[in-house]
């Protein structure tokens, strides 16, 4: 059993590796159970380290001068749960919008569940309202991007 400092430990460990310049995907793969389920990912896309590390190439190709922040951490029995605060730069087309170069800053909320010292499964939250508000693009516009997409009428 992993112990709730061991699972901290871990979590920080991943944490860092998808912070800064490059990600580090050697720590990925050493984090990161085989079978790890990324719960905030379409399902295609979900299952599997190599999903994970999929995603966070995205999100370093997006994002730069990426920094995450550990508010707050708790662990107990093999689940982690903190409040994030992710510092990045837009540099990437995200959701339909153009790179901006903007900085920006976005809470989040994630969780880990950590068994043989690797995380076998990952949740997360983040303020995207806040963060499309901060590209300086109404949320009403950016939802009217989605409904153009699928043929319903953009809200007006």
């Amino acid at each position: 059993m992993t112990s709730p400092e061991q699972a901290i430990a871990i979590f920080r460990r991943y944490l860092d590796a998808v912070s800064g310049g490059d990600i580090d995907l050697d720590v990925l793969d050493e984090t990161l159970a085989e079978d790890v389920i990324h719960h905030g990912l379409p399902e295609e896309s979900r299952s599997g380290r190599s999903g994970m590390k999929a995603q966070q190439k995205s999100f370093g190709s997006t994002w730069a001068d990426r920094n995450i922040e550990v508010e707050d951490v708790v662990a107990s029995e093999g689940l982690v749960a903190a409040r994030l605060l992710l510092t990045a730069r837009h540099v990437g087309e995200f959701g339909g919008i153009e790179a901006s170069g903007t900085p920006i800053q976005v809470e989040i909320m994630a969780f880990a569940r950590i068994e043989d010292d690797r995380i076998t499964e990952w949740w997360e939250v983040a303020d995207v309202l806040g963060l499309i508000e901060q590209l300086g693009v109404s949320p009403l516009k950016y939802r009217g991007r989605d409904s153009q997409r699928s043929g319903a009428k953009p809200f007006n």
